[in-house]
């Protein structure tokens, strides 16, 4: 009564030798996702009161955040491609754009006055969260304003 089992065990084998003699092993890839960011750390020696609003174009396409200083409410942001985030004590601090372009135009206005005006040029990192050859290739971009107010 054994052989029927031995007999399968040995036609499985057989089988699995020639899909490996035939290339036939591929890679398992996970799918572990990520998001496409940049951010942009502004470096600013104070943050007088008023209303600011910053923009970037990222990829041809204009977006926006609003905050008035001293705050009151949390900034107000125009679509999901860009994000305030502030401190600990309510300023400020990092500007966080999605996708993470090669570069974007970053612009200040502080009670109407440009303050800042620059292109941005992060440096960006690629990961592949799931091995190269599955994808999907993850960008992250960093950079560094310095605003004069």
């Amino acid at each position: 009564m054994k052989y029927p089992t031995i007999l399968s065990a040995a036609f499985s084998a057989s089988l699995m030798l020639t899909h490996v003699a035939c290339g036939g092993l591929t890679e398992v890839c996970t799918q572990i996702g990520c998001n496409d960011t940049t951010v942009i750390t502004m470096d600013a020696t104070s943050w007088p009161d008023g209303q600011y609003v910053f923009t970037a174009e990222i990829n041809g396409i204009i977006t926006a955040c609003n905050l008035t200083l001293p705050r009151v409410e949390d900034a107000t942001c125009s679509d999901d491609r860009l994000r305030l985030g502030l401190s600990t004590d309510g300023l400020p601090a990092v500007l966080v754009a999605r996708p993470a372009p090669e570069s974007l135009d970053v612009k200040v206005e502080l009670d109407g006055t440009t303050v800042l005006d620059t292109t941005v040029m992060p440096e960006r990192t690629f990961s592949y969260p799931n091995g190269k050859e599955c994808g999907p290739e993850c960008v992250q971009g960093e950079a560094t304003v310095t605003l004069s107010l």
